[in-house]
């Protein structure tokens, strides 16, 4: 069995791996750059839903993106009392 480093994945599997292992702990707080970045349809969706199933369990993410409507589409926007906007 061959073991895979890091640096030989994908940009997308090491944007998951980048979140699960900030999700380890179980952080109250999730400060993202860019969490959508590199991720291909398939990768978008499952961090969307993770996402989603860590702010229903009463987690607060904080992220930033120059890309504003893939970030629409996080599921998180939806009770944002702030509008998004470029800075």
């Amino acid at each position: 069995q061959r073991q895979m480093c890091i640096r030989d994945s994908s940009k997308g599997m090491i944007q998951r791996l980048a979140i699960v292992s900030a999700l380890i702990n179980e952080p109250e707080i999730l400060f993202l750059d860019e969490p959508l970045s590199g991720l291909d349809p398939v990768g978008r969706k499952i961090i969307k839903e993770v996402l989603l199933d860590f702010k229903k369990r009463g987690g607060t993410v904080l992220f930033s993106s120059h890309i504003l409507g893939l970030l629409q589409q996080l599921p998180l926007l939806q009770s944002n009392p702030f509008p998004l906007s470029s800075v």
